[in-house]
């Protein structure tokens, strides 16, 4: 991973700003991925948990202690504070829900 690491408060790309409590928020896989050339480069999220729903393609996830090469259906779920970087291989398809921590909270306090 490179030094530089960014932290973000909202989404990947998206200029700095606070959510509200209850943030949810869902887009596919290709939409941000596309707009950087399928590189997400390393950083983290303060309040966001990530849940990335791979349906088919190939990805390179890495973590400061991990890397997973990923294929065809994949589930990663990425907790708040977690150094993570992409690479994904032009053309998946999937879907990624992202839920603020406080509601993520509530959500997991109902749970059975």
């Amino acid at each position: 991973m490179k030094n530089k690491i960014i932290n973000y408060s909202g989404l990947y790309g998206d200029a700095q700003r606070r959510w509200l409590p209850d943030f949810v928020h869902c887009e596919p896989l290709e939409a941000r991925s596309q707009l950087h050339n399928w590189q997400i480069e390393s950083h983290i999220h303060t309040d966001l948990w990530q849940i990335f729903c791979l349906e088919d393609g190939e990805a390179k996830i890495m973590s400061a202690h991990h890397t997973w090469q990923t294929q065809g259906m994949t589930l990663v779920i990425i907790p708040p504070n977690t150094l993570h970087r992409i690479e994904f291989v032009a053309g998946l398809s999937g879907i990624l829900p992202t839920v603020s921590s406080a509601y993520w909270d509530i959500l997991m306090q109902t749970a059975p």
